[in-house]
């Protein structure tokens, strides 16, 4: 098998590309005589001055965007949905011991041409102001991820009024303490979690906002004083209204994202539409390196929405005609879904997730190999083959079918690339998804306070424990702390950015935004980094 694996390896274009590109990110300007080193850009910008950069990349707001997509894709497909039909209880085999195991059951897909969901933006914005919202008013979104979510999102938008995120499990304080701040007049959430909230405000002493409901509430519920609407009830009501002016100042605020935080009470991220302009544009151009834009691109939603990187991804999966095609982690893979999961429904081209997701899905390829007789090592010679072809810019097309075709299908039988952020990915799952895989593995670095949108590595850029070079969106200097010095051999030091995709500061909050946000533009991320010799 090695002998009949080597003589099939060729070069793999794509690493030979890489390698030849060019240095990720290169300084500009002098020195500027403080403990800092100098700025650093991506070389595609290295020569424009920050009012281009801003020209190019802040500019329109995204509803204004998106309509213009929906109307050039028109009929192609933009959202896949799964309902859950029913819940079943079976007893399975774990390790030779009968386990009771929960089964999800899920309905036939439908879906949402790019025209069918825009008209589904505008009307559940019409039914927004149907309920008495009005422009600059703030909307509350406080529910797990779904189409419905991002579909609520636009509709906030075409009306001229403001998101605001908060995760569906951020917890009690948590999310008191942002409809208190936010002083949200109406927030989207799931009917389940009505009891809950009114019974969260009350305990609080703080006035529950209208309620628009996704799903049914438990039977029963007695919701007092509240005002609760149905969303497919706004939908219905806005649908013959006709579409009101999308905004189209990017300046003006689109979302409030309230971010989890370790420490303290959690900070609401301003997020203006020209950054999420700038953020979309600049992770798009990286994406491009990973996809061709085929029309059949497709992409599986199940990170929360109210994350940034997942908010980020679908929005340009979107701008790119791609198809959206939601699930949850639940439902993934075939090991809890019926007839079977999201990822072989959805066939995905891209998979965004963080550590954690990968991490399991590494155990999960390697508790399907026995530990030890022909089987297992025919798969660790496969690997260590594989690997080292790599590291010489070759591909293995024989192990690729005859060892790496059935962990390949868990994730749908089509993914060419693979995002990791929101923690450090450890270089041994980074490496093991690249060999088995067979796909580009991109590791990347952002905040809130940035749209996501810093650095992601380059298509196959085989590095690990690296986040690659700097998007064209932005810039970066090393400031000096303690024992990290942009003086040293590679340059280290906290993390300064600034550019078209940094934030506005934290909503009434500003002495953590004048700590954070300093003069100039530049915003303090709190991170230290090491700068490489090829620029990440």
């Amino acid at each position: 098998m090695s002998m009949a694996n080597g003589s099939k390896q060729v070069e793999n274009a794509d690493i030979t590309r890489v390698r030849t590109m060019g240095p990720q990110s290169v300084e500009i300007g002098a020195a500027s005589g403080l403990p800092e080193g100098r700025i650093r850009r991506s070389p595609s910008t290295a020569n424009m001055t920050m009012d281009e950069m801003y020209a190019k990349y802040f500019a329109s707001t995204l509803p204004l965007i998106i309509k213009q997509k929906c109307s050039e894709f028109g009929t192609r497909k933009a959202m896949g949905i799964r309902g859950i039909e029913k819940t079943t209880k079976e007893n399975i085999d774990v390790d030779g011991k009968q386990k009771e195991w929960e089964f999800l059951h899920l309905k036939p897909t439908t879906y949402l041409t790019y025209s069918e969901m825009w008209l589904r933006m505008v009307a559940f914005g019409n039914g927004l102001a149907s309920i008495g919202l009005r422009p600059g008013d703030r909307v509350g979104l406080y529910e797990e991820t779904r189409y419905e979510w991002l579909v609520s999102c636009y509709g906030i938008w075409t009306q001229g009024m403001t998101g605001v995120t908060v995760y569906a499990n951020l917890g009690e304080d948590a999310l008191v303490y942002a409809i208190k701040e936010a002083e949200l007049p109406v927030m989207i959430c799931n009917g389940k979690a009505v009891k809950g909230l009114i019974a969260t405000c009350a305990k609080n002493n703080i006035a529950c906002p209208k309620l628009i409901t996704i799903d049914d509430m438990p039977a029963g519920l007695d919701v007092g004083s509240v005002q609760v609407f149905k969303w497919t009830e706004l939908v219905e009501r806005g649908g013959s209204a006709p579409e009101p002016p999308i905004p189209s100042d990017p300046q003006a605020l689109a979302l409030i994202m309230y971010t989890s935080g370790t420490t303290g009470d959690p900070k609401g991220v301003m997020i203006a539409h020209g950054n999420v302009v700038s953020a979309v544009r600049g992770l798009g151009l990286r994406l491009d390196q990973f996809l061709n834009a085929e029309p059949d691109e497709s992409y599986v939603a199940y990170l929360p929405l109210a994350h940034i990187l997942e908010f980020a991804a679908e929005n340009i999966m979107l701008t790119r005609g791609a198809m959206i095609g939601y699930g949850n982690p639940r439902t993934l893979t075939d090991t809890s879904a019926r007839p079977h999961g999201d990822l072989k429904e959805f066939k995905p081209l891209m998979l965004a997730g963080v550590p954690r997701i990968w991490d399991t899905i590494k155990k999960a390829v390697e508790g399907k190999l026995p530990p030890d007789g022909l089987k297992r090592r025919v798969f660790d010679r496969a690997f260590e083959e594989r690997r080292e072809a790599l590291k010489k810019g070759l591909e293995t097309p024989y192990w690729n079918e005859k060892v790496f075709a059935n962990p390949r299908a868990l994730l749908g039988g089509r993914v060419k690339a693979i995002i990791s952020g929101g923690a450090p990915l450890s270089a041994q799952t980074h490496e093991f998804l690249a060999v088995v895989f067979g796909c580009s593995v991109g590791q990347g670095y952002g905040l809130t306070e940035t749209c996501a949108a810093t650095s992601v590595q380059r298509y196959y850029d085989l590095q690990t424990e690296n986040v690659g070079g700097l998007l064209p969106i932005v810039e970066l200097k090393l400031r000096d702390v303690d024992d990290w010095k942009h003086s040293d051999p590679q340059p280290r030091g906290e993390i300064l950015l600034r550019g078209p995709s940094i934030t506005q500061g934290y909503f009434k909050q500003p002495e953590a935004t004048a700590a954070a946000f300093l003069k100039e533009g530049w915003f303090a991320t709190g991170d230290v980094g090491q700068i490489a010799p090829d620029g990440t």
